[in-house]
């Protein structure tokens, strides 16, 4: 490069410097620091369990709805967090379990045996959550912003019911079908890890739509300890034992015998996000 044509280079490489940070600053001042929005995001929800007697039915279909809130640290970094109504759903299978059969007796009275059976429990949890999560941003590209996002959520509880689908092993008789009051089967509060992604598409001013995926990796047991029973007795919340021959094992006063292992079961999903800031 000619000396003659040095100065004027420089001052076009600082002019170039000057305008990319006047850009940057009027992206930084036209973005709100702190903005809110409204999303819905339905996803499928099953269950993994940890205990030999329970697996997974397949995967449910659930929904949520709430706000969500940011809040900006840098250009491309912030704070996103809200609050969230959501209907979980999974599907629980007992290998073995105890299926309550009613019949009459030789008095004419109605009694209750207790066989091996293979029954689904459909759980649905009300739950309020409170995720809050690092959201990490592209720069505009076009009319879109690109994000990442990694974060924790608490939830808890609000009322707990199961759809029951009672299946015989060993007889062909028709499944027996029921509703059950669960909600003190499962735990009060859930905690879980949040990981995903989406875009932006910025439709007017500060109002951008917001579409996303998330994962939902729930590390905390959905099922309570205890739990109180028909006969309003407090028992342990735990699977039953069977013996090789799929009959249940009592001990020496009659009761039926547990074989230790606690019902426990981790909550996954994948959500689909849609919202709006303002």
């Amino acid at each position: 490069m000619s000396k003659k044509f040095y100065p004027f280079s420089l001052l076009f490489l600082c002019l170039m410097c000057l305008s990319n940070q006047k850009a940057q600053a009027q992206d930084e001042n036209t973005s709100p620091n702190f903005r809110f929005g409204l999303k819905i995001s339905p996803g499928f929800h099953w269950i993994k369990p940890d205990n030999k007697w329970m697996e997974n039915s397949g995967a449910k279909l659930g929904f949520s709805y709430g706000l969500m809130a940011e809040k900006r640290i840098q250009n491309n970094y912030s704070f996103l967090f809200g609050v969230d109504v959501n209907t979980f759903k999974n599907g629980v299978r007992y290998v073995n379990d105890l299926v309550p059969e009613t019949f009459q007796n030789a008095t004419g009275e109605d009694s209750i045996s207790f066989a091996p059976g293979g029954s689904v429990f459909t759980y649905k949890y009300g739950v309020i959550n409170l995720p809050i999560a690092l959201k990490m941003s592209t720069n505009q590209i076009g009319y879109m912003k690109y994000f990442g996002q990694f974060g924790f959520e608490l939830g808890m509880r609000y009322k707990t019911e199961a759809d029951v689908e009672y299946n015989w092993n060993k007889s062909t008789a028709a499944p027996i079908f029921e509703e059950l009051e669960a909600q003190d089967r499962s735990k009060f509060f859930r905690l879980g890890l949040v990981l995903g992604g989406g875009l932006e598409w910025n439709l007017s001013g500060n109002t951008n739509l917001l579409l996303g995926i998330t994962y939902h990796n729930g590390f905390t047991n959905v099922f309570s300890k205890k739990y109180t029973n028909a006969q309003g007795e407090k028992v342990e919340n735990k699977t039953v034992l069977f013996d090789d021959d799929g009959n249940l094992i009592y001990d020496s006063a009659g009761n039926i015998k547990i074989d230790g292992k606690a019902q426990k079961a981790y909550a996954r999903y994948v959500a689909f996000n849609v919202g709006f800031f303002f």
